[in-house]
């Protein structure tokens, strides 16, 4: 694979045992933050930033 623009990799796994009282069974990435995920707040920062790949890595 040939990758020509600016990649970023987010790590965005774990159970989030100590976020379970607040977010339940939920993955952790996906915890709301003024009503929005807050995977969603890193992907857009990394989006104004000029990141056009990501690369998630999850459990």
């Amino acid at each position: 694979m040939v990758i020509t623009s600016m990649c970023a990799a987010v790590l965005a796994g774990g159970v989030g045992t100590r976020l379970r009282p607040v977010i339940g069974d939920m993955p952790k990435p996906l915890a709301p933050v003024n009503g929005r995920p807050f995977l969603e707040y890193q992907l857009g920062w990394l989006r104004s930033q000029g990141i056009e790949c990501v690369i998630l890595c999850v459990g």
